[in-house]
Parts: C-alpha cells; sequence; structure tokens
C-alpha cells in the first residue's frame, strides 16, 4: 500500500528547483488528463503565479507527496482580507480546491485536505466552504460531506473556423442602427477619466448574472482595478477591453478578452455584460461581433475561443449558441456549513 504525506506548501519561499520540477510534472499530468488536446501553461508562468499571491486573499495550498517525493495531489484555499472590495458580502466564505490524479484516489486523501480545509476556515471564522467540479468522483465526493448544489455551469468553446462571419458582420451592421448614436470604444488599461465609472457598471454587470444559491458577490474599484492590470501584463497577458458609450456619455456596456502569448492558439472571453437600462439594442450581440473581428485580425494564430457561462444565463447562452460557441465541460458549484462539515468528520 502506497504511504503518503500530506505538507504545507508556501510558493514564494520556495527555492528549490526540484520542488517545482515535480510540481510542474504534477501539473502536466492532471491537465493533460482533462484537457488532452490543449496547450499547457509553460512552467515560468505558472511559477510565477504561484509566487506572487493576490494581496486580497489568504491564500494557502497544499501538496501531497508520496514517499519517493513525487507530488499527486494539491489543495489550495482562498479567503478574503478586509483589504478586499467584496470583503462584506464575501466574508464567511473559505474557497476550496482539491485535485488527486486519478490512480491515488480513495485513499482518504480528500477527506484529509477536507479537515485541512475546514481547520483553516475556522482559523479565519469562515462559515461556508464553496467549491466545485465538473468530475463524477467530485460530485459524489461532495455530496457525501454534505455540499448543496448552488450553481450548474460550463466552459463554453468557439472554434474559429467554424465562425458564421456572415451573421456577425449583421451584428454589427445592426448595432448602431438599433442603438443610434452610440458608439464602441477598446482599451488596455481604464483611462483616469473612466475608471470611477467603468468599475461601477462593471461591478453592477457582473453581479447582474445568474448566481444561483452561490454565495459571495464581485466588486471592483479603481484600485483592484489597477491591480488587476498590473498583475495580467506581469504574467506578459493582453487584456483587451470593448465598451459601448453612450451618446450622451455614459458606458452602457463591456466586452473583454484575455490572451497569452505563450498559448497562442487560445483565447479567454471574460465578462461581456450591458447595464439593465440599455438593454434591448443589440448592444451585447455588437460589442461580441466587435471584438470577434479584432480578435480575427489582432490575434490570427487563435484557434479557440474559451468562456464560461452558468446554465441560468439564458441570455448570455442565446448571443454565445448563435456565435458558435458549444459546451467542452460541465461543472456543478456546490456549498456547505462549515459546521456541518465537522460533524461529518468527526
Amino acid at each position: 500500500m502506497t504511504e503518503y504525506s500530506i505538507e504545507v506548501f508556501d510558493p514564494p519561499k520556495v527555492a528549490d528547483e526540484e520542488v517545482w520540477d515535480n510540481l510542474y510534472k504534477f501539473y502536466l499530468a492532471f491537465f493533460n488528463d482533462m484537457y488532452p488536446n490543449d496547450p499547457v501553461t509553460p512552467k515560468a508562468r505558472l511559477i510565477k503565479s504561484l509566487k506572487d499571491p493576490h494581496p486580497h486573499y489568504h491564500i494557502n495550498y497544499w501538496l501531497i507527496f508520496t514517499l519517493d517525493k513525487t507530488i499527486i495531489g494539491w489543495a489550495n484555499s482562498y479567503i478574503s482580507k478586509k483589504t478586499n472590495p467584496a470583503y462584506d458580502t464575501n466574508k464567511h466564505i473559505a474557497e476550496c480546491n482539491t485535485i488527486i490524479l486519478k490512480e491515488h484516489r480513495r485513499n482518504g486523501l480528500g477527506t484529509k485536505l477536507l479537515q485541512n480545509h475546514v481547520n483553516l476556515a475556522k482559523k479565519h471564522n469562515r462559515t461556508l466552504i464553496q467549491s466545485g467540479t465538473t468530475e463524477e468522483s467530485g460530485h459524489n465526493f461532495l455530496k457525501k460531506f454534505g455540499g448543496k448544489e448552488a450553481i450548474q455551469g460550463s466552459e463554453n468553446r468557439l472554434q474559429m473556423k467554424e465562425v458564421e462571419w456572415s451573421l456577425m458582420k449583421q451584428w454589427i451592421d445592426d448595432g448602431p442602427k438599433r442603438a443610434k448614436g452610440v458608439t464602441l470604444e477598446r482599451f488596455v488599461d481604464v483611462s483616469e477619466s473612466d475608471i470611477e465609472e467603468y468599475c461601477i457598471i462593471y461591478t453592477e454587470t457582473m453581479n447582474q448574472q445568474p448566481f444561483g444559491e452561490l454565495e459571495g458577490r464581485a466588486r471592483q474599484t479603481p484600485e483592484s482595478r489597477r491591480l488587476s492590470e498590473e498583475r495580467i501584463r506581469k504574467r506578459e497577458g493582453k487584456w483587451t477591453t470593448l465598451i459601448s458609450r453612450e451618446k450622451d456619455g455614459p458606458i452602457s456596456g463591456l466586452t473583454e478578452i484575455i490572451f497569452f502569448p505563450d498559448k497562442p492558439t487560445m483565447l479567454y472571453q471574460d465578462l461581456t455584460g450591458v447595464k439593465e437600462e440599455y438593454r434591448g439594442r443589440g448592444l451585447g450581440k455588437w460589442l461580441k461581433a466587435s471584438m470577434l473581428y479584432w480578435i480575427s485580425s489582432e490575434y490570427p494564430e487563435v484557434k479557440t475561443i474559451i468562456t464560461g457561462n452558468a446554465t441560468e444565463n439564458a441570455p448570455m447562452l442565446s448571443i454565445n449558441e448563435r456565435m458558435g460557441f458549444k459546451e467542452y465541460k460541465s461543472g456543478t458549484e456546490y456549498k456547505v456549513q462549515v459546521e456541518e462539515l465537522e460533524k461529518l468528520l468527526a
């Protein structure tokens, strides 16, 4: 029977290259199992990301080792600090994740890591744990320990070779006809003159999405936006936003994408949103179609665009499906009270 050890992992303090080599081997093993045809994140970017933890969170990691120091699993926990702009709505939540390679499951390792999550949540006075999964074993595990389904969603993908460009052109042509006087503007960093307003609309449209029973909400401030811009730049990412601006000046909608040059065939579509009072004029379609045309010109190597949607988000799913997005992997977010977990683990 294989023997294992679980150890705390503190990335900023790890200088041993052998540890990073072993961790990257583990990353390749689980990533290639889950996404067999996708390009992998280069080791250098992975290390850079882990060594630069987000300052708005208490982030804790654990690694599972075999006796020969092979890494076969890891877990992490994200807990908002008071400096997080969304602290007031998230201060009771611990976001927890665990990955164990298939051949090492059903050995009690997930349960031991779950106890670590509970202990950490209690240390920070968190009363709720939230976690998600895309795998049957993950669903079974979370349900076994009292996890209640909070929301279902999926990773959806668009293959550029399958885009119906005539439809995208129609959406672009219809945009200024249906939304008279509206213009589109593209940027990387939000201008100082727009940042206050932009953060308000970003927060508003982000939180207008369906969340089901999932707890916690987003809040962006000028300070957190500038921090995010800098963190993506440090990882050599390119974060591009397209906004719609009404004739009298207000920002009415947005769509954003992130591209990493070290994975040139893939691109990530993040938030698309239109303020409620400006809906019904095709702004969402105009924004997304315009961004798609720009992507095809700016990043001609991109073959696949990845996005995520809640199953309940019918309006955005409708747009994405007409664009050609198809479900790649479905998943569920679960939540469970820490007090209930303690009883089940006792």
